[in-house]
């Protein structure tokens, strides 16, 4: 999950997803599965 993060922090956009700044990752616990979506928020 961390190098999703970072790479959304840094700017990276996942490929497939049609909303830019954004990732879906998810947490590898074999029993209770977690999936998150990530997104970028900009300031103005």
């Amino acid at each position: 999950m961390r190098k999703d993060i970072l790479s959304v922090a840094a700017g990276g956009n996942m490929p497939g997803l049609r909303q830019p700044g954004a990732v879906i990752t998810g947490c590898t616990d074999w029993f209770r599965p977690v999936i998150f979506k990530v997104g970028r928020v900009e300031n103005a």
